[in-house]
């Protein structure tokens, strides 16, 4: 999925979408969800992270299946403040 964003957004060498398939980075991370019961398994929690040089400068993790700062609008503030 990642891979077909980056290429309907055109080069953007600044920007860099990784895959998560094995879950490795979000258990890392603790931001799993164990849906198991409702026979989905294991997911990651609804987030946005901006990173810079390996360094997280913001994480919007998302509470109850919202969807308000993790958005694209809202990680372009962070990215334009950060300017």
């Amino acid at each position: 999925m990642a891979e077909r964003a980056a290429a309907a957004c055109g080069p953007c060498p600044q920007v860099l979408l990784l895959a998560d398939g094995a879950g490795q980075f979000t258990k890392a991370i603790g931001v799993e969800l164990d849906l198991t019961d409702k026979g989905l398994g294991v997911r990651s929690r609804r987030y946005a992270l901006l990173a810079e040089d390996g360094v997280v400068k913001v994480l919007n993790l998302e509470e109850g299946g919202a969807f308000t700062i993790s958005s694209a609008e809202v990680i372009l503030e962070a990215l334009t403040a950060a300017k």
